[in-house]
């Protein structure tokens, strides 16, 4: 397996294990480590209220509204994950800090997100045909961004796929019948034995003797 350097090493330096890695250094740490079957794809911010008037972070879940002839909720983009925002120039812009007074102060002009192929398409159509607009939903809050993010998950799931919920239920059913069978089973045997313990036994109704046998 081909290892980088994530260090700068001098002539004559010991290569250790430290100073080496299989992923490529990037000033974007989300980006090198994208989870399976997500995408990263940034929109343009083509106006300052449009994203957020420069406030966003990496780690904020954003809603993002189209804007066309009118402002519209997208069911696939209520609940979206910032990866980062950067300026004109591809520059990661810190919105955590004010600028100093000898710095001037970044705009931001692209907002890079964690998406499904399904949200990537669909805000590949809004960047070409009118104005994504976000909103601010969480900050700083990992659990519940944990929760919306799943919502949102399933979401995808009930419009895309509805055929793999069917599956779950039918089988999340089936689980649920067969441990119920299994407490009803040990129920009957429990009330079997409290008999026995008890004393009373119950005797079959054909092993009674008739009157006069």
């Amino acid at each position: 397996m081909r290892k980088l350097p994530n260090a700068d090493l001098a002539e004559g330096d010991y290569i250790l294990t430290s100073k080496v890695s299989t992923v490529p250094v990037s000033s974007d740490v989300a980006l090198n480590d994208i989870p399976s079957g997500k995408v990263a794809i940034s929109l343009t911010v083509k106006t300052l209220a449009s994203g957020l008037s420069d406030k966003l972070q990496p780690g904020d879940i954003i809603r993002i509204y189209h804007f066309l002839e009118t402002a519209e909720e997208v069911p696939e983009l209520r609940f979206v994950k910032v990866l980062s925002v950067t300026d004109s120039d591809g520059i990661n812009v810190d919105n955590t800090k004010e600028p100093t007074e000898d710095e001037e102060p970044q705009q931001s002009a692209t907002i890079t997100v964690l998406a499904s192929p399904e949200q990537a398409r669909i805000i590949t159509e809004m960047e070409n045909d009118g104005v994504a607009h976000v909103a601010l939903i969480s900050r700083n809050n990992d659990q519940l961004a944990e929760e919306l993010l799943a919502e949102q998950d399933k979401t995808l799931q009930e419009i895309y796929f509805p055929e793999t919920l069917v599956e779950e239920n039918a089988e999340s059913q089936d689980g649920g019948e067969t441990a119920e069978g299994a407490a009803d089973s040990e129920s009957t045997g429990e009330a079997g034995t409290e008999n026995t313990e008890g004393g009373v036994e119950t005797t079959p109704a054909d092993s009674i003797p008739e009157d006069g046998e």
